[in-house]
């Protein structure tokens, strides 16, 4: 059960953490402030 519990917070957070990024990234363009990201960045994400 331990397992399934770490699998599944793991997923959300694979999922969350993009959507978290792309949200403070439109903000900043709201402000024309621009965040460069290079690929690499984003895979750590």
């Amino acid at each position: 059960m331990k397992l399934k519990f770490e699998i599944e917070q793991f997923v959300i957070s694979l999922v969350i953490s993009p959507v978290v990024f792309y949200i403070v990234d439109g903000i900043a363009k709201l402000f024309q402030k621009s965040y460069r990201i290079s690929h690499g960045e984003l895979f750590i994400i």
